[in-house]
């Protein structure tokens, strides 16, 4: 199978591109970048993607696209403005939001005239929700974004399915939670660097649970979705699992080779955190739940997470400390 991949540079990118190729697909890479790996059976382009971006030599012979490369988490800071259909107000962010909207969409629309059958999009929980959820979200919940950026998710899942009915390609968009790994970024990372003192911490009886997933797991969420390329087109929600915020500590702790040393604290003052400017956004990420349901995905695709959530996060917090 020839497969594009847009984003092969990037921190799931790199992974992605060398599993598909290990496995004997054949893998065009696009990316702004050249990555610093290249594995066999993968050739890359060094492409800048939008909306006028002409993809007929890229998409030569490919079956599948995943596209991973829209640009909307330069977003992610900006309320979300309501439906774009909706709107009155053309801000800058606004007009540089649609442009790159644009560019999803003009790819998948080339895809479809080129033959492709089978497009897959990486969205986002965010999609969905803000930083937290009162409720176990699944694929029915209805979508609340609080961001420019989950709004853009959202509106690049729908067209994407509405540019595809009655067509022969298949759409399927993956919303996923954060992703921890090796090499990840924002805020697992400053979790692990927290996590990595010898002093207590005060979060034992914190029981919110937060739903993630391993680079390792959405890499091959996203392999499974390759494979079945006659998967029914909509969108699903994927995660690994879910861990309380005593759990993700203990477990870094655990890898990092420190004593655990939780303990507790008055409910009122880790409340109060969200209150605080500044520190708020990050304390109500891991002081309230955001728990997702992925048995949908689960099954049309067979797939089960390929490694321990627990295990997984241990040896990522060991690889951080060296």
């Amino acid at each position: 199978m020839r497969i594009l991949m847009t984003g092969a540079s990037g921190f799931v990118g790199i992974g992605l591109g060398d599993v598909l190729a290990h496995a004997g697909q054949d893998v065009v890479g696009v990316s702004r970048t050249v990555p610093k790996y290249l594995p066999t059976n993968c050739i890359h382009f060094q492409v800048d993607i939008q909306a006028k971006t002409d993809w007929s030599e890229h998409l030569s012979g490919v079956e599948t696209v995943v596209h991973m490369a829209d640009g909307f988490n330069a977003f992610e800071h900006i309320s979300d403005p309501g439906n774009f259909a909706d709107l009155t107000n053309e801000t800058p962010d606004i007009s540089k939001a649609r442009e790159r909207l644009a560019a999803t969409l003009n790819l998948a629309k080339q895809a479809l005239e080129n033959g492709v059958k089978h497009f897959g999009y990486l969205s986002s929980i965010k999609a969905m929700c803000g930083t937290w959820s009162p409720e176990v979200l699944d694929e029915n919940s209805v979508p609340k974004p609080d961001s420019l950026y989950g709004r853009l998710k959202l509106e690049a899942e729908q067209a994407l399915f509405r540019m595809v009915e009655g067509r022969e390609m298949n759409v399927t968009a993956l919303r996923f939670p954060i992703v921890f790994g090796a090499k990840a970024d924002g805020n697992f990372m400053r979790l692990l660097r927290f996590a990595d003192n010898v002093w207590p911490l005060p979060f034992t009886g914190i029981n919110a649970k937060r739903s993630m997933i391993s680079q390792t797991s959405l890499i091959d969420a996203i392999s499974r979705v390759v494979e079945t390329p006659t998967g029914s087109s909509g969108h699903y929600l994927v995660h690994e699992g879910a861990m309380s915020l005593p759990e993700i500590l203990t477990n870094m702790r655990i890898g990092l080779g420190r004593p655990t040393r939780i303990f507790s604290a008055p409910r009122l003052i880790l409340e109060l955190m969200i209150q605080i400017p500044k520190v708020g956004a990050s304390a109500s990420r891991i002081l309230r739940p955001l728990e997702l349901e992925d048995n949908k995905f689960r099954q049309e695709f067979s797939w089960v997470p390929p490694v321990q959530m627990e295990k997984e996060m241990q040896k990522i917090a060991a690889a951080y400390k060296g």
